[in-house]
């Protein structure tokens, strides 16, 4: 017979059930804000997040040309991009023949954390079909949300896509759980993640220089694919690295600030074989600040000095090296 739980271990719980809202709570707030400063001039800065979204555009495409696609986009078939930003995706997949032509009555959901993104993504989807000869527009809807409560109704969606958003959660299980929720029998998800070891050049320069890294850690490709529920089918999986080079550390701490990827992740309460607590991320009053040593707080004018020499040092230079797993998955 089971024993009803001691006044202690029910208010246990309750805390621990806190701890995890309010840590969701923070990161959530964290990126927003993160990606809301950065929305203004994202596209002009985004050259790795372009080149993502091009590689996953590749994917779809194969997808297509191999018949592993089971539902490409027709006739009133809804598509989900999760992490939206600018709408990068959705403009990369219309601009396609084979999803224009089939493409009829078809509507899009476009789902951001930041407020500010879904804003500059309405504005470009709005300016893309101004011109009179593009027709079968499909229907856009702009939703601010997060990956953890996607508000959609169960069984609905033929395909999700995403690219270098999800990194942001820090429950794999229960985002890949929300993705097979919302998928239509047969629905396929297209999906691009920032995995370890991304940033492992310059986190390497910060630890050479006697510092704790000052960038975010990622989970590797493992923790997301042994997180997939037995309703989503791993179609297939692959990696790849894309790198950007810069003139020198401040231009390289800017870079990382003006796409939004400077947001904090809270990794404490995940399992990882690679990681078991979060690194801080890079303070967005360092960047703003790195010019003037009497006003850092976070990163002293011997440290950048001594970051930077290790970077001039290596043979890589000022290198970001972007990790990134792209997964096809479809829903049983």
């Amino acid at each position: 017979m089971l024993s009803r739980p001691s006044t202690n271990d029910a208010m246990q719980v309750k805390r621990k059930q806190r701890i995890r809202h309010d840590d969701h709570f923070s990161t959530r707030k964290s990126v927003e804000k993160c990606f809301d400063k950065a929305a203004l001039n994202y596209d002009a800065n985004a050259d790795v997040q372009k080149k993502a979204v091009s590689l996953l555009h590749q994917q779809v495409m194969l997808s297509e040309v191999q018949g592993t696609n089971a539902t490409r986009v027709q006739s009133a078939q809804i598509s989900l991009d999760i992490g939206c930003g600018t709408g990068a995706i959705y403009r990369q997949l219309q601009s396609d023949i084979a999803y224009k032509s089939g493409a009829q009555n078809a509507q899009w959901l476009h789902l951001d954390i930041s407020h500010a993104m879904l804003a500059k993504a309405r504005n470009l989807n709005d300016a893309t079909w101004s011109s009179p000869h593009l027709a079968n527009r499909p229907v856009s809807h702009f939703t601010q949300g997060d990956a953890y409560h996607l508000p959609v109704q169960s069984n609905v969606i033929q395909h999700v896509y995403s690219s270098m958003a999800l990194q942001w959660c820090n429950n794999t299980a229960l985002v890949l759980a929300e993705i097979s929720r919302i998928l239509s029998t047969g629905g396929a998800a297209h999906l691009a993640i920032m995995i370890a070891p991304s940033f492992s050049h310059i986190s390497e320069c910060w630890q050479r220089a006697g510092y704790a890294p000052r960038v975010n850690t990622f989970l590797n490709a493992e923790d997301w694919i042994t997180s997939l529920p037995a309703s989503l089918e791993l179609v297939s999986s692959n990696e790849q690295c894309i790198t950007s080079q810069h003139k020198n550390l401040r231009e390289l701490l800017v870079s990382i600030k003006s796409v939004g990827a400077n947001a904090t992740t809270t990794r404490s309460s995940i399992p990882s074989t690679t990681t078991t607590a979060a690194t801080a991320s890079i303070a967005a009053t360092t960047v703003d600040k790195v010019d003037n040593a009497s006003q850092i707080k976070c990163l002293t004018r011997g440290e950048l000095h001594d970051v930077e020499k290790e970077c001039s040092a290596s043979n890589e230079g000022f290198m970001l090296d972007y990790h990134l797993l792209f997964l096809h998955l479809r829903k049983r």
